[in-house]
Order: structure tokens, then sequence, then C-alpha cells
């Protein structure tokens, strides 16, 4: 036992109490007793489940899911795991009975029935409704009813081997309490990663503690990552420029209007089909081509909607009208500047994470990874709204089932190296003291990746600087940072594990060499399926990362591409001219 260090048994670890990491627990505790979930801050709300933008994709039994799962590949651009789009589809109609047996609050119609819209990227397929913050007070609830122990306010910082093996296995996980500072061994033969998305803590998103830490701890570790060049995103969540609130999926479904300064409604240009229902890295970029060539700024225009749709929008996004309500905008009269906060990466599509099978086993026995610290298989690149959260249900449940099932099986339990222990925390993955501020590295970050030629529109030679720059951060920045207390030394772990997954997003997009999904190469601005049907995956193998693609086994899968030419980017724009 190592002093002021607290070591806690259990036989699954869960870490991340979103959706995907409630169902994870109530699924192990369904195979085993002792199951722990452990949260950096608190379970049901925490992440990014909580803010959702209050929609879910909702197949039902007599839906015709041949047509949902083509709608959901083509949208994917091919990219999917064709697998996983059947498994989500099938097992989310189980996962919602299961849900609204428990009486969670999906949005019904006058005549009592469960209300379905249409979002973004969506034509055959639908969504349920639902308020964010009531549905994950009801998985809450769910989880504390079954007895999982909780373990709030604790952040997992790497997972830990049992090193006397002749193959190191997977022994569990350390962490640190978030406020008190004191650090916790978590032993266990099995451990579930729920961390959420990758993101930058720079207020402009509408959560702002997910940061890549699943996905770095498991690429540490020796996991293995697929399509990280996909990671990045953007959110339209800031209002005339000061208000910040998620919603716009829903604000999309209903029929709103995008247009620019001229008052013209852009999108059709962009997306034909889908117009202002578009991707939102489509959405982004249109946004920035519009304002780059002097047609800025864009407004969101609802005044056209009905008075029932406003109502809608009170009970199923209302932080989003409480914030227009605080900000003096009237959405049913007033044009709505707005502004896309772009992050690269930011992986809230599902596009780029940890690399996981149908059982939702990654690359090391005995890790398990479940919902958006995934590479979402049913998603492709970006496939249609709702998505996220149908995944984190499905794959939270199979997870959490497969996760148990190991430990069950597990014949020996591996031990932690506590003399590596102690040097972890003795040297600290970041050093108490320094000068520099948290928030003067996270701006260097985003003036290195979040501009439109550093983001949206890619080039070899400024994603060369990008990763040069991020480099220079992360040796002459990142070890000066001031850590005073716990919560600093949050915040500087949380920038490393950022640093480490945009590294690998710039590194993986420099050997994509087409446009597809969020990720555009003005060099080579079309979608190339002849040659680029591929998944990049990437581990650390001998501290250095290597890099591989794996074809993506087409010829077996049911849906194919219609044709193989190649298929122009949406929003194009060039830098080098």
């Amino acid at each position: 036992m190592l002093q002021d260090v607290q070591i806690i048994e259990t036989d699954v670890l869960i870490v991340g109490g979103g959706l995907a990491g409630c169902w994870a627990a109530i699924a192990a505790k369904e195979v085993l007793d002792r199951v722990t979930l452990v949260d950096k801050a608190m379970v049901g709300r925490s992440g990014a489940s909580t803010f959702a933008a209050g929609v879910i994709l909702a197949p039902q039994a007599d839906d015709n899911l041949d047509e949902w799962a083509e709608e959901i590949v083509e949208r994917g651009e091919y990219m999917n795991d064709q697998e996983w789009v059947r498994a989500t589809l099938e097992e989310q109609i189980v996962r919602l009975a299961q849900m609204e047996s428990w009486g969670f609050p999906f949005e019904r119609g006058a005549d009592g029935k469960l209300a379905r819209i249409i979002g973004r990227g969506h034509q055959r397929t639908r969504m349920f409704m639902f308020h964010g913050h009531h549905l994950m007070d009801e998985m809450r609830k769910q989880v504390l009813a079954r007895g999982i122990e909780v373990k709030e306010r604790f952040m997992i910082t790497d997972l830990l081997f049992d090193s006397r093996k002749a193959e190191p296995q997977l022994a569990g996980a350390i962490g640190c309490h978030t406020r008190e500072g004191h650090w916790v061994v978590f032993r266990a033969p099995s451990v579930l990663l729920a961390s959420g998305h990758i993101g930058l803590r720079d207020g402009a998103g509408y959560v702002d503690n997910i940061s890549g830490d699943g996905q770095a701890m498991a690429y540490r570790g020796g996991a293995e990552l697929t399509d990280m060049e996909f990671g990045t995103q953007c959110n339209i969540t800031l209002w005339r420029k000061n208000y910040k609130a998620a919603g716009i999926n829903m604000i999309q479904g209903n029929g709103s209007y995008i247009i620019n300064a001229k008052g013209e409604r852009f999108m059709e240009k962009y997306d034909p089909l889908l117009k202002e229902r578009s991707k939102t890295y489509t959405l982004g970029a249109a946004f920035c081509k519009e304002a780059l060539e002097g047609r800025g700024p864009i407004y969101v225009d609802m005044r056209h909607l009905k008075p029932e749709v406003f109502e809608k929008f009170n009970r199923v996004i209302p932080k989003t009208m409480q914030v227009f309500k605080a900000a003096g905008i009237d959405p049913s009269r007033d044009l709505v500047e707005c502004t896309p906060s772009v992050h690269s990466p930011k992986t809230t599509s599902g596009g780029a994470g940890i690399s996981v099978d149908l059982q939702c086993r990654t690359s090391i026995p005995g890790l398990f990874a479940a919902g958006a610290v995934n590479k979402m298989g049913p998603h492709g690149t970006y496939s249609v709204g709702g998505v996220n959260l149908a995944y984190c249900s499905v794959s939270g449940h199979r997870g959490g089932k497969s996760a148990a099932d190991f430990a069950q099986r597990s014949q020996s339990r591996p031990e932690p190296d506590l003399d590596a222990v102690k040097a972890y925390i003795s040297s600290l993955p970041i050093p108490r003291g320094g000068s520099v501020e948290e928030p003067e590295v996270t701006k260097e970050i985003k003036l290195a990746t979040a501009p439109a030629q550093y983001s949206f529109f890619k080039h070899a030679r400024r994603i060369q600087a990008t990763l040069t720059r991020l480099e220079e951060i992360e040796k002459s920045l990142l070890p000066s940072l001031a850590v005073r207390d716990p919560h600093h030394h949050v915040k500087a772990l949380e920038l490393r594990n950022y640093l480490d997954c945009a590294k690998l997003t710039y590194k993986a997009a420099l050997l994509r060499k087409e446009s597809r999904g969020s990720h555009f190469r003005e060099e080579f601005p079309n979608r190339d399926d002849q040659q680029w049907l591929k998944w990049i995956r990437v581990k650390k193998v001998d501290n250095q990362d290597k890099f591989y693609m794996e074809p993506i086994p087409i010829d077996k899968y049911t849906i194919k591409p219609k044709q193989l030419r190649p298929v122009p980017f949406p929003v194009q724009y060039f830098f080098e001219k």
C-alpha cells in the first residue's frame, strides 16, 4: 500500500458518467456486483449528453431499417462500419423501449404518441425529442437505484498495467481528485472508457470539461485510434458573438433559414438536397467561405416559424431560449447572428476516436470503450442527427456487458506496478509551479488550429506549420504552466491530453490525400472512393506514432457507392493561390 494513495478494488471500472457510461454501468451490473462509475465532475451533469440539443435517433419496429441504413451509410460517405450501422438501428429500438418503460421524458404529440422529427441530415430517418437535463437525471437515478458505486470529482489520468507478466496486462487506472488533489488507484481487470469526445476548454463550446482524456490515455497505453483526420469540427453555439448555447440541430430540423448579410439563403449552393439541414461541418465551412468572400455576418432566421414551434423549443432546448431572452433576442421577430465555434480537433460528430470491434473491445485486452470517445462505427464521417446518442446507448450497453464478461472470465487478477505508480506520482505528468497561465496556452493552441486556413481548409504546408507550432507549445509552454492547486492541475492535464490528440489529428490529415467529411485538402479537393475508402489507424509503438491504412471491406457490405468517380467537396476555398 502506498502512503497518501487510496486504492479502490472493483471488477469493472467505467470512466465517464454520460449516457454511454451510465448504460455501461447498468449493463455491467447485470453480470457482476462490483461495478464502479467514475466521473471527473458529476454523473448526469457533466459531459455532452446533458446538452445534446434534445434529439436521439429513434428507429421503431415498423420502420424499414434497410432504408434507414442506406441513408446513414450514404450520409456517412461510405466510411461507416456497416455492421455497427445495423447493430445500432436494431438495438436502439430495444434501448428506447427500455428508457420509455422507465418513464423517460420524450416529447409526445397531441395524440399522446411519441413525436418524431427530422433534423440534420435526415430524409427518411427520424429522431425523438427530449430535455437533456431530464434525460440524464433519469439515467442517474437508474444507476443509483442499482447500487452501482459512483465516484465523482475524480479525473482518471492514465491506465495501469501489471508489468510482471510476459505481456503486460491491464490492471486498472490511476487518477486524482479534482478538488482535493489526492491520488487514487482503481484496481480492476476490466476498464471501459466512456469519457466523451475531444474538445478544448476555451469557453466557446457548450461543454467545457471534455478534452480527449480517454483517447489520449488509451493511445499512451498502446490502444489503436481511427480516422483522427476527421477531428475538425464546429458547433453553431455562438449567438451575437457574446452568447453561447446549443440547440442548432433542433433549430435546423424545425425549418429555420440561414442567410448571409445580403439576406440570401446560401446553403443551397453547398448542399442542394439538405440546405439548412446540412451537416454541422458543412455549415461551418460555408459560414467561413461566405465571410471570407465578403458576405458575412451570418444569421439564423426563425421569424416565419409558428408559435407552437417556439413552445416546443422552450420545452426541449430551454437553455438556448433562456440565453436568447437574457440577450434581449426575440427569435420570432429578430434575425439572430450566429458564429461557428471551431476546434481542430473536436470530435462531437463521431468521425474520430478509439478503435473498437462490435463488442466494444479495443486493441488492449481488458480495455473497452463506448460512446463519443470512439470512432463511431455507425456514423462514418457524419451521417444524421441523433446517431451520437443512439450509439452511446447501444455501445454503452454492449460495452458494459462485454467488460463484465471479460472480468468474470479473468483467471487471475492483474496487480498494478506500485513502484511505477510511485514514480508516476512523484514526477507528475505536469509538474507543480510554473508561471504560464492556462488561458495563454489555450489561446496559442487556438491560434494554431482554429482559423479557417488551419481547420476547415487545409494544405500540406499549413498542416506542417500547425504541427510544428503544437510541438513548440508542448515543449515550451506546457511544462511551464502555473499549477498552484488541484483545479489548475486538472486543467493542465486536460491540455496535455488535448495536445496529444491534436498532433495525431494533423499527422493523419497529412496522410489522407482527398477531401471528405470534415477533412478538406486544397491539393486534393475531391472525394475519391476509388483510392480512399480506407480507415487510417494509428497506435503508439516503441514511443513512436505508427500509422497504417485498412481498406473498408466494401465488397462484403450490402450498401456500396453508386459511382466511383471523384466527387467535388461541397465547400471549397483556396488560400494557396
